[in-house]
């Protein structure tokens, strides 16, 4: 099961919410995986505050997850999205590289980094958003 919050001031259309669920809710069918994810929306103040705090880096990032076994959070810097240039499409290709990330691909190792690049741009061409 997916679940999107949206942590920031920012109005977001009704169905882009629910597309961005469904679709991540899709990846996971796919991959077989019956985790609890929670993906957040927040901007560059909070992003900055979960990157240094848990991860000790300064500034901000991208995307954070947090993967607790039968659950997980995923974090996504709607900011950063809206710099990239399509709001839509960067937030969810964002939530899709952070969740592959809780479903056990990395891209630390080049055999993994590989791996997770191939999921990433398969899954990219399902995000479909109103």
């Amino acid at each position: 099961m997916v679940q999107v919050i949206n942590a920031t001031r920012r109005k977001f259309f009704r169905p882009f919410e629910r597309d961005l669920r469904d679709f991540l809710s899709k990846v996971m069918d796919i991959e077989g995986s019956d985790k609890e994810v929670v993906v957040v929306l927040v901007g560059n103040s909070r992003m900055r505050h979960l990157n240094e705090k848990f991860l000790f880096k300064k500034g901000t990032t991208d995307v954070i997850s947090f993967d607790y076994g039968d659950t997980a959070e995923v974090y996504v810097n709607v900011d950063y999205a809206i710099r990239l240039g399509d709001f839509a499409f960067y937030t969810g290709y964002l939530a899709l590289h952070g969740l592959l990330h809780v479903l056990g691909y990395d891209h630390k190792r080049k055999d993994m980094a590989r791996q997770m690049e191939e999921k990433q741009e398969a899954y990219a061409g399902l995000w479909k958003y109103s």
